[in-house]
């Protein structure tokens, strides 16, 4: 049912005006609290059932989810691909959809994050969610949990504004370590808590755009050990009118954005790596990381690049005064530096497909193939075969969106996505996860001649092999990008360390490398690429950049299920340059291993004939049982002979 449906009329003595005032009033028990909370989400989401279904208490949320949906028709989607869509679409129940003047918006909101907030129940959770809000204020808190994404509907951020206490934010966990809060967004939206201080805990995998911030911005909360830990993260195209307060976060990217000041937590330091690209309000650069030589509490690096070499912001959805829906594609930007948020060009929702993950792949696969842009809702997707993009000549620009941390699974040993050769192509907001048959990679994007004019966007795309899964799961390689002038914005690659079980004892998972690009002229901002049994980033296209990467190497090698007897003296690296042209700053290669014996020689490997620019290369030792013998850890952060190396 959709979200922005007037409500029925009801007297002030019936049950549902009396479930709509108990919602926002402290219950007796937590089982009541939530009941009522799970009752109030579908009071607000269902104008079509009676007060009684809508009140009857118990039942899980997925349940309610399922409800909601038994009102949908899908008959939209199998009109011919010489009409045109649902203008606006048939939205499926995972998506929200708000309006300033509905009322339960917190009950609805406050609903979700029960199910979705906690580490324990929302981490690899079944559910996805996108909340969508249409221009306006909004006197409301929305805290953010796992797979969720928030998203504003106007063409700036401003249009649709937050004045809660907090407004939008991202909790901390219970314990105030943030090292696995993954899989959240935020974008479109002006966030001006009264308490003047927003609040985004997060680590990888968690991306906030296209964001005004009035006052502070923080990547942590306080607690009373000191401040929040974690392992962020990347922000991008945000303006800050206060100061982004980097608390105990071991490394960050901070892309294209406006900010009046910035500090971070350092009684003592633990932090490494600060990449700032085309942010006006940045601090002044320091010296590199001491790292290898205190690890225990290393200074961090700050390092500048004054001007991006070139900019492909996400695309994002806009909702206009008639409820007409269309997809904003950002066109290319060169050489600039801050903010950005009037650069696009707006395509009616009659030109793109809105998929659910009850269609199969043949179904969204025909409307890619006719030219639509796509756009996947949230849920898991069981795909039989690739969704296929760029194949089509006469489609140039080709979109693929997903809303709600839209998961794609291959069952048939296949890629989930492949990329065709056509320029221009985005393909974004999607979560890649292994399957039970092997892959030989879960995204492929072949190889092109497409020219600098006209980019590709690989943006918020994250991979996993491992997590959630009972079953052995595999993937010779996540992303492979064979593609040339493709900018990779926010990509995280991760063979799982922790899982269903708890850290460390997860199902047996494979995966040789997270990263793979072969394409020339690939531009990444904010690279993340953890835990595979070989290198775990190759890069062999020529003139190629990297601002920013983070990774992990195998923790578990050399454990006899992981399969790698020979980890370390086999030259396995975190970062192997190929390419005899590269650009790269801020490239960081962690190791915390379990087992003795994984010598590693270096965290990063560039080929004898490279010429190559390094700035501030680093390896970082993480596991103190190795501090005082040569039993396990990186040697040096670089192995190379002929390279130029800046500042290291």
């Amino acid at each position: 049912m959709r979200m922005d449906r007037q409500h029925p009329q009801h007297d002030q003595q019936s049950p549902l005006r009396k479930l709509r005032q108990a919602c926002c009033k402290s219950a007796a028990t937590a089982a009541l609290v939530l009941a009522t909370l799970l009752a109030c989400l579908f009071a607000t989401t269902s104008a079509l059932s009676p007060a009684a279904d809508a009140c009857e208490p118990g039942g899980d949320l997925q349940a309610l989810l399922q409800r909601r949906g038994a009102h949908m028709s899908h008959q939209d989607y199998a009109r011919s691909d010489a009409d045109m869509e649902p203008n606006p679409p048939q939205w499926p129940p995972s998506v929200y959809i708000f309006s300033p003047e509905m009322e339960n918006i917190s009950c609805t909101v406050q609903a979700l994050f029960t199910q979705l907030g906690p580490l324990a129940t929302g981490k690899f959770s079944s559910l996805r969610v996108a909340l969508l809000f249409k221009p306006g204020n909004y006197s409301l808190d929305v805290p953010v949990g796992f797979y969720t994404q928030v998203l504003g509907l106007g063409e700036s951020p401003e249009e649709v504004t937050f004045t809660g206490s907090r407004g939008v934010y991202g909790p901390s966990e219970a314990d105030n370590v943030n090292f696995n809060t993954f899989w959240k967004a935020v974008e479109n939206v002006a966030n001006r808590p009264t308490s003047q201080r927003t609040t985004w805990s997060v680590s990888q995998a968690a991306p906030m755009r296209r964001v005004k911030v009035h006052g502070d911005l923080a990547f942590g909360e306080p607690g009373k050990d000191g401040p929040s830990k974690g392992s962020g993260g990347f922000v991008a195209n945000l303006e800050v009118t206060g100061t982004v307060d980097l608390v105990r976060q071991q490394q960050w990217l901070i892309r294209s954005c406006k900010v009046q000041s910035t500090t971070y937590f350092d009684s003592p330091p633990r932090a490494v790596n600060f990449v700032y690209v085309g942010t006006e309000g940045a601090p002044a650069e320091t010296s590199c990381t001491n790292s290898m030589q205190d690890p225990v509490s290393p200074h961090p690096q700050n390092l500048l690049v004054e001007k991006p070499p070139v900019l492909l912001e996400k695309p994002y959805i806009t909702v206009d005064a008639m409820g007409k829906f269309n997809l904003a594609i950002p066109r290319p930007i060169w050489g600039r530096s801050g903010p950005g948020w009037d650069e696009s060009d707006l395509i009616g929702f009659e030109h793109v497909f809105v998929a659910t993950d009850s269609m199969a792949a043949s179904a969204i696969n025909a409307k890619l193939a006719a030219g639509r842009h796509v756009v996947l809702s949230p849920g898991i997707y069981q795909l039989s075969e690739p969704l296929r993009l760029g194949f089509n000549e006469s489609a140039g620009g080709q979109v693929l969106l997903g809303l709600g941390m839209a998961t794609l699974v291959p069952t048939n040993g296949t890629a989930v996505i492949e990329v065709g050769p056509s320029c221009g192509v985005r393909v974004a907001g999607v979560l890649l996860q292994a399957g039970a048959v092997k892959s030989p990679s879960l995204l492929r994007w072949e190889p092109n001649s497409c020219q600098g004019d006209n980019p590709s966007l690989l943006a918020d795309v994250f991979a996993r092999v491992g997590g959630p899964d009972t079953e052995v799961v595999s993937a010779d390689v996540m992303i492979e990008v064979g593609g040339n002038h493709v900018v990779l914005d926010n990509v995280w690659a991760w063979r799982a360390d922790c899982c269903q079980l708890g850290c460390g004892t997860c199902v047996e998972r494979y995966c040789k490398h997270g990263v793979v690009v072969n394409g020339a002229n690939v531009v990444s901002y904010g690279l993340f690429s953890e835990h595979c049994q070989e290198d775990l980033t190759v890069w062999n296209g020529e003139n190629g950049m990297s601002f920013f990467y983070q990774s992990e190497m195998d923790s578990f090698a050399r454990q006899p299920w992981d399969h790698t007897p020979h980890y370390g003296e086999n030259g396995v690296s975190g970062y192997r340059v190929n390419a005899h042209t590269h650009i790269a700053v801020g490239i960081g290669v962690y190791a915390y291993f379990v087992e003795p014996g994984n010598v590693v020689k270096a965290g990063t490997v560039i080929v004898d004939e490279a010429s190559t620019e390094l700035t501030c290369p680093f390896a970082w030792n993480l596991n103190s049982a190795w501090y005082n013998n040569s039993e396990s850890g990186i040697e040096r952060a670089v192995r190379i002979e002929h390279a130029h190396i800046l500042k290291f």
